[in-house]
């Protein structure tokens, strides 16, 4: 039985029993029985609106699902992250290419190893700031 049912039934028996008929009584009962029918209304309101976002929560949940499975099915694919051994990037060339032997970027003894050498002689140059090396093409530098 929900609660409504139950305070109808209650406000049948106060009746059925005489209770109702002392003037006090009645409105203390009438009172109680209003205040019960409000919470009761409160509620069911209540239970409806858990029942709305049940509903709403269930779509997000399959609306997620949905979008997860359309961004990782992308990524699924086991040749995606593979480059075929050619882990490093040539920043003159602008590709990949494999360098087992040695993974710098450039190589001073022999530049025909990754890249097509297009620009001309490369230079290691130290920054006087924090004294990293780099290569840099001579075409770049004004000597």
């Amino acid at each position: 039985m929900k609660a409504k049912e139950k305070l109808a039934y209650l406000k049948g028996l106060a009746e059925g029993y005489g209770i109702m008929e002392d003037k006090k009584e009645r409105k203390l009962l009438s009172m109680a029985f209003e205040l019960v029918e409000e919470l009761a209304d409160e509620i069911e309101c209540l239970g409806e609106r858990l029942e709305v976002q049940e509903l709403f929560v269930e779509e997000l949940r399959d609306a997620l699902a949905d979008l997860e499975d359309e961004f990782y099915d992308e990524y699924e694919d086991d040749d995606y992250f593979d480059f075929d051994d050619f882990d490093d990037f040539c920043r003159r060339g602008g590709g990949y290419y494999d360098d087992d032997d040695d993974d710098d970027y450039y190589d001073d003894d022999d530049d025909d190893d990754y890249c097509d050498d297009e620009f001309g002689d490369i230079f290691d140059i130290s920054c006087p700031n924090c004294e990293e090396t780099f290569a840099v093409d001579e075409g770049v530098v004004d000597i």
